[in-house]
């Protein structure tokens, strides 16, 4: 800063001069009309005179003020004395002055409302003062030449900083410039008070000696050497003061620097630096970081037209507020590297730490496209080389990042660790990235949970266009649980507002032994539907496709969501409706597209019974749609059944049945309330023979058509089915009531003998075929129902039960078998009840005749027989029942006991 106001002092110096020469004899008005020509401020001088000693030409003024209209000061200088050697000058063709001494230079500056330095408007700056002056390595060379052939004391410089809040003082007591021919020296030193009135006590801040020798040609290929020691105690107030706002306060600093420089034939060729600060403070806001015991040093070299710069650095201890997940790496690079030449510039880093370049971004030199990503995506990692610079205006730059992770924005994912090359052009850029090992994807508003990555590589590129943002992902390859997944995505955002669009293949996935829940983006999806993939539902997929466009944002900004989901399922299953057995071994085809599902089944099977060309859909009406053409044997149709949650009604567990079913399904599951479920399940059975042992029954040629129908808390089963049993035909007729089932057939008397274990010539007591009808029942307890007037069977046993073929006789069977008991009664003649009790065996109770009903259970094993009969004839019996006991017919019996009514 004093370097620069001395050089534009000079500038006006020699102004004055080619003044004075020209207007000798009215110096002090014309020098100020100059002045206040060139700098918009008044001028008053208090003297002026010019004189000639042998060819040297002499300059005094005294009282120099400079101020604005309104009276603020901007310059003052109590006394400047210069000689002017005339030869030297001529020689060299620029002034030079063999003694030049200047007392109480005052120069003011104030801060702008930006971040620069000037004067008040109107005034102006004088030449080579600018706020923010480019850097030229030919202009700091011919100035640096210049100022060096002069012989200069200045004494008393004062630089007073008006900033916004604050005034500091910078005071240069005394500054020398002075040598021979041979060599010249300069030194010099400042120091930074915060309060100008303490200007006695405080101690110097920078402390400046410098050696100059000419060259083969004089001063204009000089030889220079500078040393300056800064001690940074008091730079806290220096650097507050020029603070821009983004950047972090300087809490505490200390220490010192030290610099040198070395010209050569003219030109700066060398500058080195070296720091020791005991500790340095940060602040943003209300985080801290804290440096401890920096060591630097660096070195600059001229190369050409530019030069190349080199700093190693280290903190014995850094603490900052660094982010959770962070390893140990270095905060800061140790060591770096600077390139520039004339358009052109580049810096190089070793690793550090990428959290801290993400939480110090707004203070770093760096483009928009890489300081709105880390603004962003909030990175973590290692940045293991950093490569930043630009070239004609255009940036441009290059990292290699290990361990990186970052956050999802938007609906860019997010995720980690990953390895990434980084290649940003101005407000574009480009990762290539790829896992070593284990990491994570997460698409927080598509997918519940992180994806757990076992590799992954890719390229993500972004453009930012004004307001607006686009991200692409192409060229991704994952490995994801096993599955194998690639594709892309892309998002374009702004304004709040944007477009979301994915495009993936996978192949290999399991939803067997992971949840399907992970695997699909259910955050794309209705909550009913969402709810319903959540359920006991999955499959593998050897093949699938994903395409999505997903708008967000304020409604009706963007075009619809649309979606095509692609699924080859194999080994998959689902969920008939609630309660209902699984649909098992699915092997088909899935499409989800315009917010339908919809499936083509090949084969699956549930409980044995097998489903093919099925059909499942699902549309905006959020009512799933499930049907399919069945077959199944008999024993897994009885486990289907047992299986369904009506099961507990139906007297399924001793039943058996072989051969084969046929039919067809039918379901509509309303996802939002799936207890309204509708169903119709239509079976067409070819059944050899059906067993229901406790009864004991047989049925053979089952056929026939069931169809079961519920609508919510409504079910029915309709249909009927015709078989063969005990020799004649039975058929079973289902109606609305689902708790009775209607029977009806023929049984002939032969097979009632057979499955009573008696030979062929029972046939001579009973014989003959009859019709019956009956009700199965098993509203509380199962029971059986029959009924028949036995027309069509002859008997021969005596009177009173001999009967005639024609002649009907009603009868009445009831058996309860949960249990255990039966009832008959046939006409007026015969009452009987028996019941089964385990260890005891039967126990019956047998009324012929006459007599009064039965009206109590037997207790006693055995038989108990009442007889109500006028006659009996013993040989006519024992006649008529011979047949029973022939071959040995006879079997074990019970004792029983006979109680004639009437005289035998």
């Amino acid at each position: 800063m004093t370097l620069a106001v001395l050089l534009g002092l000079l500038a006006l110096l020699l102004v004055t001069l080619r003044v004075a020469v020209s207007q000798g004899d009215a110096l002090a008005p014309r020098i100020e009309a100059v002045l206040e020509a060139r700098i918009g401020a008044p001028v008053s001088i208090g003297q002026v005179s010019l004189s000639l000693a042998r060819n040297d030409l002499r300059f005094l003024l005294e009282d120099l003020r400079i101020d604005t209209p309104q009276g603020d000061p901007l310059a003052a200088v109590e006394r400047v004395h210069l000689r002017l050697d005339g030869l030297a000058s001529l020689r060299h063709w620029a002034p030079i002055f063999s003694d030049a001494r200047m007392a109480g230079l005052e120069f003011h500056l104030y801060q702008t409302p930006g971040t620069t330095w000037g004067w008040p408007a109107p005034a102006r700056l004088p030449l080579g003062m600018a706020p923010q002056p480019d850097i030229d390595l030919a202009l700091i060379d011919a100035w640096a030449g210049l100022l060096l052939r002069q012989r200069l004391w200045v004494d008393n410089s004062r630089v007073l900083l008006h900033g916004r809040e604050q005034t500091v003082l910078l005071h240069a007591p005394s500054l020398v410039l002075d040598g021979d021919e041979r060599r010249t020296r300069l030194s010099g030193e400042l120091t930074v008070v915060e309060d100008p009135a303490q200007a006695a006590s405080a101690l110097p801040a920078i402390t400046m000696g410098a050696e100059m020798q000419p060259g083969a040609r004089g001063l204009s290929d000089f030889s220079a050497a500078l040393q300056m020691n800064m001690q940074l105690d008091h730079l806290v107030v220096l650097a507050a003061l020029f603070r821009p706002e983004q950047m972090p306060y300087l809490e505490q600093v200390g220490g010192q620097v030290q610099l040198w420089g070395r010209w050569r034939e003219g030109r700066l060729e060398d500058a080195r630096l070296a720091v020791d600060m005991p500790e340095l403070t940060l602040r943003r806001d209300v985080e801290y970081a804290v440096l401890r015991n920096i060591q630097a040093s660096g070195q600059w070299q001229r190369n050409g037209e530019g030069g190349e710069a080199w700093l190693s650095g280290n903190a014995e201890s850094v603490e900052w507020a660094q982010p959770e997940g962070i390893s140990d790496g270095p905060a800061l690079p140790y060591h770096w590297y600077l390139a520039h030449e004339p358009g052109r510039w580049e810096l190089r880093t070793s690793a550090f730490e990428l959290a801290s370049l993400a939480a110090w971004r707004e203070y770093a030199l760096l483009p928009e496209s890489l300081t709105r990503v880390l603004q962003t995506l909030a990175p973590r990692g290692q940045v293991q080389g950093l490569r930043l610079g630009q070239r004609k205006g255009r940036w441009g730059v290059d990292a290699a990042l290990t361990n990186v992770a970052v956050d999802p924005w938007q609906q860019a994912p997010g995720g980690g660790p990953l390895d990434a090359w980084v290649q940003a052009r101005d407000l574009r850029g480009r990762v290539t990235f790829s896992s070593a090992g284990s990491s994570e994807l997460y698409f927080p508003q598509l997918f519940d949970a992180p994806m757990q990555l076992g590799h992954a590589e890719g390229v993500v590129e972004w453009v930012y266009d004004g307001p607006r943002t686009m991200i692409s992902g192409r060229e991704l390859h994952v490995d994801w649980d096993g599955a194998r997944i690639a594709g892309g995505f892309g998002l374009i955002t702004g304004q709040q507002r944007g477009q979301f669009g994915l495009d993936l293949a996978f192949e290999n996935v399991d939803a067997v032994e992971r949840p399907l829940g992970q695997w699909l983006p259910l955050g794309a999806f209705e909550p009913a539907l969402r709810e319903w993939l959540q359920k006991d539902i999955g499959g593998r997929v050897p093949q699938g496709a994903l395409k999505m466009s997903l708008p967000f944002g304020e409604p009706g900004s963007a075009p619809p969501f649309s979606a095509t989901l692609a699924l080859l399922v194999r080994e998959g299953y689902l969920p008939i409706a609630d309660g209902w057995p699984l649909l098992e071994e699915i092997d088909g085809r899935l499409i989800w597209q315009g917010g339908e599902l919809k499936a083509q089944v090949a084969s699956a099977q549930s409980q044995g019974v097998q489903l093919s060309d099925g059909a499942v859909q699902l549309g905006e009406d959020n009512m799933l749609r499930l049907s399919g053409q069945l077959h199944s044997d008999g024993a897994s149709l009885l486990r289907f059944l047992k299986a369904m949650p009506e099961a507990g009604e139906l007297p399924l567990d001793e039943l058996s049945a072989e051969g084969v079913v046929d039919g067809s399904l039918a379901a509509v599951v309303p996802l939002e309330h799936p207890e309204g479920l509708s169903l119709d399940i239509n079976v067409v059975p070819s059944l050899e023979v059906v067993r229901y042992p406790p009864m004991p029954v047989s049925l053979r040629q089952v056929e026939g058509e069931v169809s079961w129908q519920q609508s919510g808390e409504q079910r029915a089963l309709l249909g009927n089915l015709q078989g063969r049993w005990q020799g004649g035909g039975i058929r079973a007729d289902f109606d609305e009531d689902q708790q009775r089932v209607r029977l009806s057939g023929e049984v002939d008397s032969a097979a009632l003998w057979a499955l009573a274990g008696m030979p062929d010539t029972a046939q001579e007591v009973l014989r003959g075929r009859t019709a019956w009808e009956g009700v199965v029942n098993w509203e509380d307890t199962p029971t059986l129902s029959v009924q028949s007037q036995l027309v069509g069977l002859s008997s021969q046993l005596p009177e009173p039960f001999d009967k005639r073929a024609e002649q009907p006789w009603p009868l009445r069977v009831r058996a309860d078998f949960s249990s255990a008991r039966g009832e008959v009664r046939m006409a007026d003649l015969l009452a009987m009840r028996l019941a089964l009790r385990e260890p005891e065996g039967v126990m019956g109770e047998v009324a012929l005749g006459s007599v009064a009903p039965l009206v109590e259970w037997p207790q006693q094993p055995g038989w108990k027989i009442d007889a109500s009969l006028n006659t009996i004839d013993p040989l006519a019996w024992q006649q008529a029942l011979s047949p029973l006991f022939d071959k040995g017919a006879g079997g074990r019996r019970r004792p029983g006991r006979c109680r004639p009514s009437k005289p035998c």
